[in-house]
């Protein structure tokens, strides 16, 4: 399944964590398809939830600085050999097609 969703780790486990309802580190047919459902067939509110979920690690109902650290810490990072310091995003250094 992490595979297939091709999110950065930390992402994938949570949403995994998040499909995971009984806890028992399966997902069962229900589950599963539950997780699929929510996620490209129900209402915004029920989208957003579901993304909420997947943020909240420690479960409390909030997202909180340690949440977002926690995230942030474990984005992948793109190297590039072509980044200029500076520049970048100005009429010398071009803009979104540099991107």
């Amino acid at each position: 399944m992490i595979d297939y969703c091709m999110l950065p780790g930390l992402l994938a486990e949570r949403l995994f964590t998040v499909l995971d309802k009984n806890k028992n580190n399966y997902l069962c047919q229900e589950e599963f398809l539950t997780g699929m459902l929510t996620f490209y067939c129900s209402s915004f509110n029920d989208k957003i939830k579901f993304i909420f979920d997947i943020y909240d690690f420690d479960n409390d109902g909030f997202i909180n600085k340690s949440d977002i650290v926690t995230i942030i810490s474990c984005m992948p990072v793109a190297q590039s050999a072509n980044v200029r310091s500076e520049g970048k995003y100005t009429s010398e250094g071009g803009g979104a097609q540099n991107f």
